[in-house]
């Protein structure tokens, strides 16, 4: 049997043993303080009444005894029953039978006299009959003497109870677990934010003040990481645009001073200025918080298209594979910025074949892009999105900044969704976009 995890669980277990632990009390109380001297109550009533009756018959001859019988039942006092008749009712089960019967044996001084209990606890339309077996002058009777139900309704009341112990003990257990496991369920998620290198999400300061102090103190740790990397990328942004001027002003005197140096040198001072221009473009990228682009409703595929016809106008060559796709809520320029950093990816380590796809699964948008180059090592697939992180292996860039994936990473995270690097079957790298369809 598993043991009990959860803490629902748990605490309908602790609830349930101190509720059990009262209604033990309170039926040991029950026992003592009024069913015990109820049964001795009935024992000297019906003992006095049956030993009279035995008194009076023995006085009396067939006939008398019979119009005796007739009198008591008439009068509902007793119910008679000749000993031929199969036995009424069954034995003593109940400890409050077992007692009234000894009681009665032993007050009528016959340690075997037959004693029946014929007792309906939870019909109040019959009554409980206490049955004894008596020899009157070799006549042997049944001699029922009905009990009055006057502790029916308290029996009655007493399961009653006994239900609505057990439940309110199970509703109140899932009140308690569920006020402490939403805060901590909130904790668990924010805390997998952050273990995903997210800002984490504020959660409710409310509840006991255990439970409130920890809120409080997570938000105030949430806000100091979201300060910090505000501040990482203003800086980012501003080292970035600060820059853009003086590399701008070394690309014009490259230019001016042509034929002036050696044209393979001037090339190569070129490309370092445009590489360099495009590690500041990341910069700026990355420090992007998206709240400058309004999401639109628009069909993916266009933005794709737009973003491949402008790659096979420069004679890159990429198979489309475009399915119907619902329109859906996408900051434009957002998505085509993630379509050129994949693109830009698989051109630069992805061999020679780049397939771009859409297709809608399960209610939800997906785009693929997929090269057949040498990949990623499975160790890496995941590092490689965080940000200023290269690959071990042949997809490695010295000249990157590391952040083309990131970028693609935070911007699925603006929109909800979900970025996943597979390696491919065939060999090469597939990257997956998975978006839930949003509506206006």
């Amino acid at each position: 049997m598993r043991p009990c995890k959860s803490l629902f669980s748990r605490t309908v277990l602790l609830f349930t043993g101190v509720m059990l632990a009262s209604i033990l009390v309170l039926v040991i109380v029950f026992w003592a303080l009024f069913m015990r001297p109820l049964a001795e109550a009935r024992v000297n009533h019906v003992s006095q009444h049956i030993f009279s009756i035995q008194q009076v018959l023995h006085t009396m001859n067939k006939d008398e005894k019979a119009d005796y019988f007739q009198g008591i039942q008439n009068q509902g006092v007793l119910i008679l029953m000749t000993s031929d008749i199969d036995s009424p009712g069954s034995l003593a089960s109940w400890p409050y039978q077992r007692i009234v019967s000894q009681g009665i044996r032993q007050k009528l001084g016959d340690s075997q006299l037959p004693i029946r209990f014929d007792f309906h606890y939870l019909e109040n339309n019959q009554s409980n009959i206490i049955w004894i077996k008596v020899d009157i002058n070799n006549d042997a009777y049944w001699i029922g003497y009905p009990l009055i139900a006057s502790n029916k309704p308290l029996q009655k009341m007493f399961y009653v109870q006994l239900i609505a112990i057990l439940f309110l003990t199970i509703f109140s257990s899932f009140i308690i677990s569920r006020s402490i496991k939403k805060p901590l369920s909130q904790l668990v998620y924010a805390a997998n934010e952050l273990r995903q290198e997210k800002i984490p999400r504020l959660i409710d300061e409310s509840g006991p003040e255990e439970l409130k102090t920890m809120a409080i103190t997570f938000n105030k740790m949430a806000r100091d990481l979201k300060k910090s990397s505000d501040q990482r990328n203003l800086m980012l942004a501003g080292i970035s645009h600060d820059l853009r001027t003086p590399l701008a002003r070394i690309r014009l005197a490259i230019e001016i001073l042509e034929g002036q140096i050696e044209k393979p040198l001037q090339t190569l001072l070129v490309e370092d200025v445009e590489t360099m221009d495009a590690i500041l473009g990341q910069f700026l990228a990355f420090a992007d918080s998206g709240d400058n682009e309004r999401p639109v409703q628009v069909d993916l595929n266009t933005i794709i298209q737009r973003v491949v016809d402008r790659y096979i106008q420069d004679g890159t060559a990429i198979q489309l594979k475009l399915k119907t796709l619902p329109d859906s809520s996408f900051k434009v320029i957002a998505i085509q910025r993630v379509l050129m950093n994949l693109i830009n990816n698989a051109i630069e380590y992805g061999g020679d074949t780049i397939t771009v796809s859409s297709e809608f699964d399960k209610g939800q948008i997906v785009l693929s892009v997929i090269d057949n180059g040498d990949g990623i090592a499975n160790a890496d697939l995941l590092e490689v999105k965080k940000p200023f992180w290269r690959a071990s292996m042949s997809r490695s860039n010295p000249q990157g900044a590391g952040l083309g994936l990131s970028i693609v990473d935070k911007i699925a995270q603006w929109h909800g969704a979900k970025f996943k690097l597979l390696s491919h079957a065939e060999g090469g790298l597939h990257a997956r976009i998975i978006f839930s369809v949003i509506n206006p």
